[in-house]
């Protein structure tokens, strides 16, 4: 799909307010605690690797800000890159209510086939939501832009959209979205053989889990893997 219609149906997105959640997601504040930084009082935190404070984290496709709030506000110092100028901007705003300086050089209105940072800048990358939501192509050369930006030893968190198909196994397709939320992007699934081609050579696997919702009343099912990798 070529990139400059697929930036055009983003900020289309972004424009009717699609993805405008404020509320950091459950395992982006799960891989932070658990790894990163856990708070434990009102203004105490226990750093859970040393020199926790204050590392550079980088949210890869990090829409409207929520994670990168987050983030600023458990200490860490927080970076993104979204392919939507809409959401670039409601993000700079949020970074500036916690008086973030300079909120053009923290977050970036660009590709995930580009990052605009130098080689190991970054100590931990998280991506939510992201890397299904463009051909494997193009993700393929995102993971190779967060190997370059991310230090040997760096932590790496996203998750991936999972389908079965009517025999029950893993479907790693892809699709164009024609519902009226996100209409006209792609949505990529994941197995796990499409998970090992894409991390296995730069990542080792510290967690993989899949999670799953079964509906009790139609059966229906959705789920999503969740993902925390080490760089080699």
């Amino acid at each position: 799909m070529n990139q400059a219609l697929k930036t055009n149906q983003w900020e289309e997105s972004y424009e009717r307010r699609e993805n405008f959640v404020f509320s950091p997601s459950d395992e982006v504040v799960r891989f932070i605690s658990r790894y990163l930084r856990k708070r434990v009082g009102l203004s105490d935190v226990i750093d859970m690797q040393s020199e926790a404070a204050m590392s550079k984290v980088l949210d890869l496709g990090c829409g409207i800000g929520r994670h990168l709030y987050f983030g600023e506000t458990m200490g860490l110092d927080m970076y993104g890159v979204e392919l939507s100028a809409a959401a670039v901007k409601v993000a700079r705003q949020w970074l500036s209510s916690l008086g973030v300086g300079k909120k053009e050089d923290k977050i970036y209105l660009g590709s995930v086939q580009e990052l605009p940072w130098r080689d190991n800048f970054f100590d931990h990358v998280l991506s939510d939501s992201v890397l299904d939501s463009m051909n494997i192509d193009i993700a393929s050369d995102g993971i190779s832009e967060v190997v370059r930006v991310l230090k040997p030893g760096g932590l790496f968190y996203c998750n991936l959209i999972a389908e079965k198909n009517s025999a029950g196994d893993f479907f790693g397709g892809e699709k164009i979205v024609n519902t009226q939320h996100e209409k006209g992007t792609v949505q990529s699934y994941f197995d796990k053989n499409k998970i090992d081609n894409l991390f296995s050579n730069n990542f080792d696997f510290v967690s993989l889990e899949m999670h799953c919702i079964e509906n009790a009343l139609n059966g229906g099912w959705s789920g999503r893997w969740h993902l925390v990798l080490r760089r080699k």
